[in-house]
Protein backbone atom coordinates (compact mmCIF):
# COMPACT_ATOMS: atom_id res chain seq x y z
CA UNK A 1 0.00 0.00 0.00
CA UNK A 2 2.88 2.34 0.82
CA UNK A 3 4.23 1.98 -2.70
CA UNK A 4 1.00 3.48 -4.06
CA UNK A 5 0.74 6.30 -1.52
CA UNK A 6 2.16 8.87 -3.94
CA UNK A 7 -0.20 7.82 -6.75
CA UNK A 8 -3.20 7.94 -4.39
CA UNK A 9 -2.26 11.45 -3.24
CA UNK A 10 -1.97 12.58 -6.87
CA UNK A 11 -5.42 11.14 -7.68
CA UNK A 12 -7.04 12.78 -4.65
CA UNK A 13 -5.33 16.08 -5.46
CA UNK A 14 -6.58 15.90 -9.05
CA UNK A 15 -10.15 15.17 -7.92
CA UNK A 16 -10.04 18.09 -5.49
CA UNK A 17 -8.59 20.45 -8.09
CA UNK A 18 -11.17 19.33 -10.65
CA UNK A 19 -14.04 20.08 -8.29
CA UNK A 20 -12.82 23.65 -7.70
CA UNK A 21 -14.17 25.05 -10.95
CA UNK A 22 -17.59 23.46 -10.47
CA UNK A 23 -17.91 24.75 -6.89
CA UNK A 24 -16.69 28.23 -7.83
CA UNK A 25 -19.14 28.48 -10.73
CA UNK A 26 -22.00 27.66 -8.38
CA UNK A 27 -20.88 30.30 -5.88
CA UNK A 28 -20.61 32.93 -8.63
CA UNK A 29 -24.13 32.16 -9.84
CA UNK A 30 -25.42 32.84 -6.33
CA UNK A 31 -24.01 36.37 -6.52
CA UNK A 32 -20.72 36.02 -4.63
CA UNK A 33 -17.61 37.83 -5.92
CA UNK A 34 -14.27 36.38 -7.06
CA UNK A 35 -12.11 37.94 -4.34
CA UNK A 36 -14.52 37.13 -1.51
CA UNK A 37 -14.79 33.54 -2.74
CA UNK A 38 -11.01 33.20 -2.77
CA UNK A 39 -10.65 34.80 0.65
CA UNK A 40 -13.03 32.36 2.31
CA UNK A 41 -11.43 29.48 0.45
CA UNK A 42 -8.14 30.24 2.18
CA UNK A 43 -9.79 30.96 5.54
CA UNK A 44 -11.25 27.45 5.68
CA UNK A 45 -8.13 25.77 4.24
CA UNK A 46 -5.86 27.62 6.68
CA UNK A 47 -8.08 26.70 9.64
CA UNK A 48 -8.02 23.02 8.64
CA UNK A 49 -4.22 23.04 8.36
CA UNK A 50 -3.91 24.84 11.71
CA UNK A 51 -6.01 22.15 13.42
CA UNK A 52 -3.89 19.43 11.81
CA UNK A 53 -0.60 21.02 12.86
CA UNK A 54 -1.80 21.47 16.45
CA UNK A 55 -3.06 17.87 16.70
CA UNK A 56 0.10 16.51 15.06
CA UNK A 57 2.22 18.72 17.36
CA UNK A 58 4.32 19.95 14.46
CA UNK A 59 6.53 22.96 15.04
CA UNK A 60 5.43 26.27 13.52
CA UNK A 61 8.89 27.76 13.90
CA UNK A 62 10.45 29.22 10.75
CA UNK A 63 13.35 31.59 10.21
CA UNK A 64 12.92 35.22 9.20
CA UNK A 65 14.27 34.43 5.73
CA UNK A 66 11.86 31.55 5.33
CA UNK A 67 8.99 33.74 6.52
CA UNK A 68 9.77 36.48 4.01
CA UNK A 69 10.10 33.94 1.20
CA UNK A 70 6.81 32.21 2.06
CA UNK A 71 5.07 35.58 2.40
CA UNK A 72 6.28 36.57 -1.07
CA UNK A 73 5.27 33.24 -2.60
CA UNK A 74 1.83 33.30 -0.99
CA UNK A 75 1.17 37.03 -0.97
CA UNK A 76 2.03 37.52 -4.62
CA UNK A 77 2.30 34.34 -6.70
CA UNK A 78 -0.37 32.22 -4.99
CA UNK A 79 -2.74 35.17 -4.73
CA UNK A 80 -2.14 36.20 -8.34
CA UNK A 81 -2.59 32.82 -10.00
CA UNK A 82 -5.62 32.06 -7.81
CA UNK A 83 -7.26 35.32 -8.92
CA UNK A 84 -6.44 34.44 -12.55
CA UNK A 85 -7.95 30.97 -12.18
CA UNK A 86 -11.17 32.15 -10.56
CA UNK A 87 -11.47 35.15 -12.89
CA UNK A 88 -11.02 32.85 -15.88
CA UNK A 89 -14.01 30.82 -14.71
CA UNK A 90 -16.20 33.87 -15.24
CA UNK A 91 -15.35 33.97 -18.93
CA UNK A 92 -14.87 30.42 -20.13
CA UNK A 93 -15.59 26.76 -19.33
CA UNK A 94 -14.17 25.31 -16.13
CA UNK A 95 -12.74 22.37 -18.08
CA UNK A 96 -10.70 24.70 -20.31
CA UNK A 97 -9.42 26.79 -17.40
CA UNK A 98 -8.43 23.65 -15.48
CA UNK A 99 -6.68 22.21 -18.53
CA UNK A 100 -4.67 25.40 -19.11
CA UNK A 101 -3.49 25.28 -15.50
CA UNK A 102 -2.67 21.58 -15.88
CA UNK A 103 -0.20 22.63 -18.57
CA UNK A 104 2.11 24.11 -15.93
CA UNK A 105 4.72 21.31 -16.36
CA UNK A 106 4.96 22.39 -20.00
CA UNK A 107 5.46 26.00 -18.92
CA UNK A 108 8.09 24.95 -16.35
CA UNK A 109 9.94 23.07 -19.10
CA UNK A 110 9.88 26.11 -21.37
CA UNK A 111 11.01 28.44 -18.57
CA UNK A 112 13.90 26.13 -17.73
CA UNK A 113 14.85 25.97 -21.41
CA UNK A 114 14.82 29.73 -22.03
CA UNK A 115 16.16 31.01 -18.69
CA UNK A 116 18.29 28.16 -17.35
CA UNK A 117 19.33 26.63 -20.70
CA UNK A 118 18.19 23.12 -19.87
CA UNK A 119 18.29 20.72 -22.78
CA UNK A 120 15.07 19.69 -24.52
CA UNK A 121 14.93 15.95 -25.11
CA UNK A 122 12.83 14.38 -27.85
CA UNK A 123 10.32 13.15 -25.26
CA UNK A 124 9.90 16.64 -23.81
CA UNK A 125 9.34 18.14 -27.26
CA UNK A 126 6.78 15.44 -28.07
CA UNK A 127 4.95 16.14 -24.78
CA UNK A 128 4.92 19.88 -25.55
CA UNK A 129 3.42 19.30 -29.00
CA UNK A 130 0.80 16.86 -27.69
CA UNK A 131 -0.21 19.23 -24.87
CA UNK A 132 -0.72 22.16 -27.24
CA UNK A 133 -2.62 19.89 -29.64
CA UNK A 134 -4.87 18.67 -26.82
CA UNK A 135 -5.67 22.26 -25.82
CA UNK A 136 -6.51 23.11 -29.44
CA UNK A 137 -8.84 20.10 -29.73
CA UNK A 138 -10.51 20.98 -26.42
CA UNK A 139 -11.18 24.58 -27.44
CA UNK A 140 -12.51 23.46 -30.84
CA UNK A 141 -14.82 20.77 -29.49
CA UNK A 142 -18.58 21.20 -30.11
CA UNK A 143 -20.30 23.24 -27.40
CA UNK A 144 -17.07 24.57 -25.91
CA UNK A 145 -17.49 28.05 -24.43
CA UNK A 146 -14.17 29.66 -25.40
CA UNK A 147 -13.50 33.29 -24.56
CA UNK A 148 -10.16 34.84 -25.50
CA UNK A 149 -10.09 36.97 -22.36
CA UNK A 150 -10.75 33.93 -20.19
CA UNK A 151 -8.14 31.93 -22.09
CA UNK A 152 -5.55 34.71 -21.76
CA UNK A 153 -6.22 35.20 -18.04
CA UNK A 154 -5.96 31.44 -17.49
CA UNK A 155 -2.68 31.30 -19.40
CA UNK A 156 -1.20 34.10 -17.28
CA UNK A 157 -2.35 32.20 -14.20
CA UNK A 158 -0.73 29.03 -15.52
CA UNK A 159 2.59 30.85 -15.99
CA UNK A 160 2.41 32.26 -12.45
CA UNK A 161 1.57 28.80 -11.13
CA UNK A 162 4.59 27.36 -12.94
CA UNK A 163 6.86 29.98 -11.33
CA UNK A 164 5.21 29.23 -7.97
CA UNK A 165 6.06 25.52 -8.22
CA UNK A 166 9.65 26.38 -9.10
CA UNK A 167 9.98 28.69 -6.09
CA UNK A 168 8.75 25.93 -3.77
CA UNK A 169 11.96 24.08 -4.60
CA UNK A 170 14.02 26.90 -3.08
CA UNK A 171 16.87 25.59 -0.93
CA UNK A 172 15.76 27.63 2.10
CA UNK A 173 12.41 25.81 2.19
CA UNK A 174 13.76 22.27 1.97
CA UNK A 175 13.96 21.89 5.75
CA UNK A 176 10.25 22.65 6.25
CA UNK A 177 7.52 20.03 6.10
CA UNK A 178 5.05 20.37 3.19
CA UNK A 179 2.18 21.03 5.64
CA UNK A 180 4.01 23.88 7.41
CA UNK A 181 5.02 25.38 4.07
CA UNK A 182 1.45 25.18 2.77
CA UNK A 183 0.04 26.67 5.98
CA UNK A 184 2.19 29.80 5.82
CA UNK A 185 1.59 30.25 2.09
CA UNK A 186 -2.17 29.98 2.57
CA UNK A 187 -2.03 32.29 5.60
CA UNK A 188 -0.19 35.01 3.68
CA UNK A 189 -2.47 34.57 0.66
CA UNK A 190 -5.59 34.90 2.82
CA UNK A 191 -4.26 38.06 4.48
CA UNK A 192 -3.42 39.71 1.15
CA UNK A 193 -6.82 38.85 -0.32
CA UNK A 194 -8.57 40.16 2.80
CA UNK A 195 -6.77 43.50 2.44
CA UNK A 196 -7.72 43.66 -1.25
CA UNK A 197 -11.37 42.93 -0.42
CA UNK A 198 -11.43 45.62 2.27
CA UNK A 199 -9.79 48.15 -0.05
CA UNK A 200 -12.36 47.41 -2.75
CA UNK A 201 -15.27 47.37 -0.31
CA UNK A 202 -16.23 43.85 -1.35
CA UNK A 203 -18.67 41.99 0.88
CA UNK A 204 -17.05 39.11 2.76
CA UNK A 205 -19.79 37.50 4.81
CA UNK A 206 -21.94 34.83 3.06
CA UNK A 207 -25.61 35.75 2.77
CA UNK A 208 -26.94 32.19 2.96
CA UNK A 209 -26.13 28.85 4.53
CA UNK A 210 -25.77 27.26 1.08
CA UNK A 211 -23.10 29.80 0.12
CA UNK A 212 -21.28 29.15 3.38
CA UNK A 213 -21.39 25.40 2.79
CA UNK A 214 -20.09 25.81 -0.76
CA UNK A 215 -17.26 28.07 0.42
CA UNK A 216 -16.35 25.57 3.11
CA UNK A 217 -16.28 22.75 0.56
CA UNK A 218 -14.11 24.89 -1.70
CA UNK A 219 -11.61 25.45 1.12
CA UNK A 220 -11.57 21.98 2.63
CA UNK A 221 -11.91 19.79 -0.47
CA UNK A 222 -10.55 21.71 -3.46
CA UNK A 223 -7.65 23.44 -1.71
Amino acid sequence: MKSFRGEICVILSTLGFGSMGVLAKGIYESGYGVLATLTFRFYFAGLALLVYLVLARESFRISKKQGLLLAAIGGFFYSAFSICYFAGLRFTDASIVAFVFALYPVIVTLLNFFFFHETMSGKKILCLVLSVLALYILTRSPGANVNLIGLAVSLVGGILYAVYTMLLDHKDLQSLSPVVTTFYIILSTGLVLTLICLARGERLLPISSSQGLSLMSLGLVST
